[in-house]
């Protein structure tokens, strides 16, 4: 199925406040109110908006540079930076519009599979190191991911789910690989494109 009819040209209606870069004070403020992230580390927590998305960008970005061609190489870029995965694997599942990417033109989203396609799973210890939080797991993941669409990779999106140390999962958050596509063609920022996936991050109980 072809993903530019699967997946609209999209983000979140939360992701709309905040994804782009130069976010505006009332933005961030608005935003500040409803932290998309998993409460996991009391100073990334207390950090202003504005500090989180530069945390996430920052993340992006360190994976510029970087090929990565296949599976097994985003797993080994993962490992390097400092994030445990415990498994990386591609699966063939319906694929719901139902991820938080609300096209902004229609009033009603059609929450039925849209067909199957490939999903990247990856799940992924958080990372136990005190200086490294979710969010920049999360820019680490998304910049990774760019670099494999980049090298040709095809897929609808990558689905990540955050264990805790007992293996159990706790959190998840996508990455659809059209913010990729835009990433790697330069027709949107890191800070933007990191935002994305980070405005998904939701606890498993949310679901």
């Amino acid at each position: 199925m072809n993903r530019r009819h699967l997946l609209t040209r999209c983000a979140g209606a939360s992701a709309a406040l905040v994804a782009v870069s130069g976010c505006t004070e009332e933005t961030l403020a608005e935003t500040e109110t409803k932290p998309p992230f998993i409460e996991i580390d009391d100073e990334e927590i207390e950090l202003p908006v504005d500090q989180q998305v530069e945390v996430v960008e920052a993340a992006v970005l360190r994976a510029d540079g970087t090929e990565i061609e296949t599976i097994d190489g985003l797993e080994a870029f993962l490992a390097d930076e400092g994030v445990p995965v415990e498994s990386l694997e591609e699966v063939e599942k319906p694929i719901a519009e139902k991820l938080e990417t609300e096209r902004e033109d229609i009033d009603e989203i059609d929450n039925e599979p849209h067909g199957t396609g490939t999903v990247l799973e990856l799940e992924y210890v958080h990372p136990d190191r005190a200086e490294m939080g979710t969010l920049e797991a999360v820019g680490l993941v998304a910049g990774g991911y760019a670099a494999l669409v980049a090298s040709g990779y095809d897929a609808e999106l990558l689905e990540a789910t955050i264990l805790n140390d007992a293996d159990e999962p706790f959190g998840s958050f996508h990455v659809l690989t059209e913010w990729a596509e835009e990433y790697d063609e330069g027709t949107t920022s890191a800070r933007s494109y990191g935002t994305k996936p980070w405005m998904t991050v939701k606890t498993i109980a949310e679901r």
